[in-house]
């Protein structure tokens, strides 16, 4: 070992020539050999209907984007006029629900004054009418 702790072999003095190396010829030589054999034997990738066979399939993807795109944009008026229908239907659907819960709470009111009236009237001693006493019973 040297002073500094680091070890004198051969490797350290590998280590610029590597990196030098490593910086300048960045493929490695045996890419460079497999890429080579490639372009001179035909692979899988030189058939003759690849071009052909891409290009029908980017039509039928374009047709098929362009169909779906006026497809929505037609159905957009039905879509919104039934929307306005459903609002409408919603609307009026509230207001019969808050009309009724009016009705209710004006039974309910007239109820309970009803049987004020008549515990009222049972407390004084004062016989409650039969009839009186079932109306505020309903």
């Amino acid at each position: 070992m040297s002073e500094r702790g680091t070890p004198t072999t051969g490797l350290a003095n590998l280590g610029t020539p590597l990196l030098v190396d490593l910086v300048t010829n960045t493929l490695d030589p045996g890419y460079a050999e497999a890429t080579e054999r490639r372009r001179h034997t035909p692979g899988p990738h030189s058939r003759w209907y690849d071009r052909p066979v891409l290009a029908i399939g980017c039509l039928l993807i374009g047709f098929t984007l362009v169909v779906a795109y006026l497809h929505a944009h037609r159905s957009a008026p039905a879509e919104a006029k039934a929307t306005a229908e459903l609002v409408k239907r919603v609307r009026t659907a509230t207001s019969t629900a808050n009309g009724l819960q009016r009705s209710a709470d004006d039974l309910d009111a007239r109820g309970q004054a009803a049987t004020r009236q008549c515990v009222v009237g049972s407390r004084r001693r004062t016989r409650c009418g039969r009839q009186q006493c079932r109306d505020a019973g309903r």
